[in-house]
């Protein structure tokens, strides 16, 4: 008689649970890590878009402005800036053509700066009469925050930015 090769079925029931064991343990921590690296990209963003537009400004030899915006096509002027950002050329309020928007933020974190616009001047420094006078900052706040989970960028009066991890309240 020839013998048969395969799995019983307490073999199939142990692999089971010794499977189950193991999703219960790695989808928690597999999403805590879709939440933290969202989160940074988030702040890049950010950070991208101001050094996009201090670049500009110095390429261009003009004020360009980073401003918070609802609709993607004007400056909104709020300092909640978790609605979409834009960069375009000239000041906050005047006509000039959008170099590069970005979308709202996804839902689960809040951006809010001291300003709702930034505006470079062609020296690449920010420009104290919009608002952005010394050192300005935009804080990224998840919902549910962690220690060491905030991100805060600063902008000084020179133009440069600075990305940093800081404690939640």
């Amino acid at each position: 008689m020839k013998k048969l090769k395969g799995f019983t079925l307490i073999e199939l029931m142990i692999t089971l649970a010794v499977a189950a064991i193991l999703l219960t343990v790695a989808v928690p921590m597999f999403t805590e890590t879709l939440r933290k690296n969202r989160l940074s990209a988030q702040a890049s963003n950010m950070f991208t878009a101001l050094n996009v537009a201090r670049s500009e400004a110095i390429k261009m030899g003009t004020d360009v402005t980073v401003c918070s915006t609802i609709n993607q096509v004007i400056c909104g002027g709020a300092v909640d800036w978790s609605t979409g950002w834009m960069v375009r050329q000239g000041a906050p309020g005047g006509p000039g053509p959008v170099i590069k928007v970005w979308d709202a933020l996804s839902p689960g974190s809040a951006l809010l700066g001291d300003a709702g616009s930034i505006v470079y001047t062609s020296r690449g420094m920010t420009d104290p009469a919009s608002g952005a006078a010394g050192t300005l900052q935009l804080t990224l706040t998840p919902t549910v925050c962690k220690p060491n989970e905030r991100r805060r960028i600063d902008v000084n009066s020179t133009g440069r930015s600075m990305l940093s991890t800081i404690n939640c309240p």
